[in-house]
């Protein structure tokens, strides 16, 4: 049947429809997740830039005074880019911290150095940069680090890309998923409580060409993204692309808050449940004067005591995680004396990222002039060959 409506008629129709109205208590439900997110969001940030800013504003810390130590070859700066040994931080302290900083074992002299972090999943890290360049790298270092003191430890991988290392083909139904904001990603809260892995990607945010590799594309990895994304990063490179755009260190972080926080709210609202228990319990122990022996066993308090555990590790869990960015804190500390003796603007500051894009505008500017001035030199010295060439002939 052909619908002869005008489109006008189609209009009239939509407009006069009865939408329902939203009600108070849709736009307060609404209003207040709004504003949990933002909660969050700002209750993250003071803390990260705290964490971060003692240690540039210590008077304890002198980052000049690390020595830089032969690894596996070749000297390096607080740890190692091949076997992620993490060097001696002696001179370096996060004095606002500071009690959180405890127990890391270096792996070579078996003595106490850093932070203990422990992540809510493990971690498979695909590197496509420069190892030097990589934060990615800093989670291999201080997970590595940890295990040393830790026997719960994560199974954490790094994978590089460059040095043919081979992209494992992961299996979708181990609960395995892929950090990247893609059309089709969800919220990574929404699997907190089944997450057993966490692929990362560590590239330029210009270069995602490994989501065309076959083992991630054939077995079709579902993608997540962050629920709680910060407004801010506080990496030191500079980028086109508007707010966010945060360091791999920074998105393993901020993932690692998203599942701990969703484990939180299955375990209030499972908390919520138990005292429903209770009470039901109580009243049939109440009007119960025969009892077997065998109610303690199913007595809801005796349950809640695992339950009150795994609250106590999450929340030592979400304390702990802050010194995953311990290494990201102190190369911006070294960036930051360095940026001070040569008297320029911080790399990480918006001042300094904005100073990056115009030098790059200048430099590309100034090579396309010396490209077009190359090019037209070679016109000009065509041109010159073929009036001589002409002038030959013409003789």
């Amino acid at each position: 049947m052909t619908n002869n409506n005008s489109r006008e008629d189609v209009i009239q129709t939509l407009s006069s429809a009865k939408i329902p109205p939203t009600t108070t208590n849709d736009k307060i439900t609404i209003n207040h997740r709004k504003d949990e997110h933002e909660n969050i969001k700002e209750k993250r940030d003071d803390y990260v830039s705290t964490y971060l800013d003692s240690f540039l504003h210590s008077s304890d810390n002198d980052v000049s005074k690390q020595q830089r130590v032969m690894c596996c070859g070749k000297k390096q700066c607080l740890y190692c880019t091949e076997c992620f040994r993490l060097f001696s931080q002696e001179s370096i302290k996060a004095p606002k911290l500071s009690p959180f900083l405890s127990g890391c074992i270096d792996p070579m002299t078996k003595q106490q150095q850093g932070p203990t972090v422990q992540l809510p999943f493990d971690l498979d890290i695909i590197l496509d940069d420069r190892r030097n360049s990589s934060t990615g790298l800093h989670a291999v270092v201080m997970l590595g680090a940890s295990n040393e003191s830790n026997k719960n430890h994560n199974n954490v991988s790094l994978i590089d890309n460059a040095r043919d290392d081979t992209i494992p083909p992961y299996n979708t139904n181990n609960n395995t998923y892929l950090l990247f904001p893609s059309k089709d990603s969800i919220p990574l809260s929404s699997v907190s409580t089944t997450i057993t892995k966490l692929v990362v990607l560590d590239c330029k945010w210009t270069k995602s060409s490994l989501l065309q590799h076959p083992n991630l594309q054939h077995y079709n990895i579902p993608h997540v993204h962050l629920s709680n994304p910060p407004d801010k990063s506080y990496f030191w490179r500079w980028h086109k692309e508007g707010k966010g755009m945060l360091s791999t260190i920074e998105a393993i972080y901020y993932a690692s808050l998203d599942v701990l926080d969703g484990k939180k709210k299955q375990q209030e609202e499972q908390k919520r449940k138990g005292n429903k228990e209770t009470k039901a319990f109580a009243n049939v122990s109440n009007n119960n004067m025969y009892g077997n022996g065998n109610d303690d066993n199913r007595n809801p308090q005796n349950i809640h005591k695992s339950k009150t555990n795994d609250e106590e590790k999450v929340r030592e869990e979400s304390n702990d995680l802050i010194h995953l960015l311990y290494l990201f804190a102190l190369k911006r500390s070294i960036m930051n004396e360095a940026a001070k003796k040569e008297n320029r603007a911080l790399p990480f500051t918006e001042e300094g990222k904005e100073l990056q894009r115009v030098i790059r505008h200048y430099n590309a500017t100034e090579k396309q002039r010396r490209k077009e001035k190359g090019r037209l030199l070679k016109e000009k010295a065509r041109a010159k060959k073929l009036e001589e060439k002409q002038k030959k002939e013409e003789h």
